[in-house]
């Protein structure tokens, strides 16, 4: 859990740190402004910005939610492997458009903590496991294997 904690630590420093910009380094909050701008005029948009801004909405929604989803994600299989799911693929995707088309030499702090809070958060959600079945479960699930053995 402190490992989702920290990612989100790190993307809430990501808005106040300096980031990638178009001319020069900027925050990493004004990103939203220059995604709002994107949405609200769509017909700018080719594939990859849109492919960006998909992923990066997806991929902070996750994070911003999952420290706080503690109870459903350790009851429930399916919501662990949709944040498990939904956290890994942005993150991994995420990671490689900025290997493929970022320059390194361009990146901000903001960017790095971006990235290593994308890690951390699909870190914390495998270290926390797949939740484990109650007993009561387990024992249907011996009885069934018994029974289907003995047949």
């Amino acid at each position: 859990m402190a490992s989702l904690f920290a990612a989100l630590a790190l993307f809430v420093a990501f808005h106040f740190l300096p980031s990638v910009g178009y001319q020069h380094q900027e925050k990493g909050w004004k990103v939203w402004l220059r995604l709002c701008g994107d949405v609200w005029k769509p017909t700018s948009l080719d594939g990859q910005d849109a492919l960006i801004i998909a992923v990066f909405l997806n991929f902070s929604l996750v994070i911003v939610v999952t420290p706080f989803l503690k109870d459903v994600l350790s009851r429930s299989r399916l919501a662990w492997w949709g944040a498990v799911v939904f956290s890994g693929l942005p993150g991994v995707l995420f990671c490689a458009l900025f290997l493929v088309f970022g320059k390194f030499e361009k990146l901000g702090l903001g960017n790095w903590c971006l990235m290593l809070a994308l890690v951390l958060n699909l870190l914390g959600l495998l270290l926390a496991g797949s939740p484990t079945p109650k007993s009561g479960e387990t024992k249907i699930v011996e009885a069934d294997l018994n029974r289907s053995a003995k047949d």
